[in-house]
C-alpha cells in the first residue's frame, strides 16, 4: 500500500499557485501546524485522511481528507482555501493522485492559538481524493 498522504502533500507541493501562499507551511497528518509557526508567517495548510475505502481490486484508495488553511486573517486563509480548491477541485490528471471532489465547501472560524492570545483563521474543508495505488 502507497502512503496516501505522502502523494496528496507530493502533488500539493507542484501547485504553483497554492505554493505562492503556503510555501513549505504545507503538512500532511495532523491537525495543526508545526511548532513556531505563527499566521504572521504567512498562508499554512494541514491535512489528515479521515478514512475512506479501496476500489475493489486495491488499485485506487478513495480517502476523505480534511483539510485547514491557515492565514494571518479570514481573508488570506481564505485566499489558501481557494488555491486548494482550485488545485483539487475535479482534477483529473495521470499520476497518483487522479480525481479530487470537494465533499463540504470550506467554513471559516477562529481557533484557539498555541503561541497568543489571539485566535487564529481556519477553513475547514474536505475533500474525496482517488489515489492510484502504484507501489
Amino acid at each position: 500500500m502507497i502512503d496516501v498522504s505522502a502523494a496528496i502533500r507530493t502533488f500539493l507541493a507542484y501547485d504553483g499557485a497554492l505554493v505562492a501562499l503556503v510555501g513549505t507551511r504545507l503538512w500532511a497528518e495532523t491537525d495543526v501546524p508545526a511548532a513556531g509557526y505563527k499566521p504572521s508567517d504567512g498562508g499554512a495548510l494541514c491535512f489528515k485522511v479521515r478514512g475512506g475505502l479501496p476500489d475493489f481490486s486495491a488499485a485506487l484508495y478513495t480517502p476523505s481528507v480534511q483539510f485547514k488553511a491557515y492565514g494571518a486573517t479570514a481573508l488570506a486563509a481564505n485566499a489558501v482555501y481557494r488555491a486548494l480548491f482550485t488545485a483539487l477541485q475535479d482534477t483529473r490528471k495521470g499520476g497518483i493522485v487522479r480525481w479530487a471532489q470537494c465533499e463540504a465547501l470550506g467554513q471559516t472560524y477562529f481557533e484557539p492559538a498555541t503561541t497568543s492570545s489571539t485566535p487564529w483563521p481556519v477553513v475547514l474543508c474536505y475533500f474525496s481524493i482517488y489515489v492510484a495505488n502504484t507501489e
